[in-house]
């Protein structure tokens, strides 16, 4: 079931982003901050934009929603902030249901877009299939440096 997340959902949360964290070579340059995660956790939980997927009372998803506006055009979009599901719940319909729970939330704060994240990970593919298959389409990539 996917569900709008609480503030008990928070501990959970923050364990869930930390394994994400972990599991992306592009965030183990920049340490993560458990402290800061919960509080970022709690902000999107104001603005009703933090999603988790649970089974059986165990949480094993989670999806972080924010939107903004095009400074080129003035449009409102909304992104995902970050989405995770459990290496034990891949393969199942969770993902997808925490997408569509976050395209809702987009629609409902006026978004004209709703703009997702496969990383470069060994994931990458399944994910980007998944969001091709979910009607998005790629339309740029992304690349960092570490400048510290």
């Amino acid at each position: 079931m996917v569900r709008a997340a609480t503030s008990a959902d928070v501990p959970a949360i923050v364990a869930m982003a930390l394994r994400f964290r972990a599991s992306d070579p592009i965030f183990t340059r920049i340490p993560p901050d458990p402290i800061r995660l919960g509080a970022f956790a709690c902000d999107l939980l104001e603005s009703g934009g933090l999603f988790v997927a649970d089974r059986g009372g165990r949480l094993i998803g989670l999806l972080g929603v924010i939107a903004a506006i095009d400074p080129r055009s003035g449009t409102r979009f909304a992104t995902e902030i970050g989405w995770w599901v459990e290496p034990s719940a891949r393969g199942s319909i969770a993902g997808v249901r925490l997408l569509r729970a976050g395209e809702e939330w987009a629609r409902a704060h006026d978004c004209t877009e709703f703009h997702c994240f496969a990383p470069w990970t060994p994931l990458h593919n399944e994910i980007a299939l998944v969001l091709e298959r979910e009607g998005y389409a790629a339309y740029e990539t992304a690349f960092a440096k570490r400048l510290i």
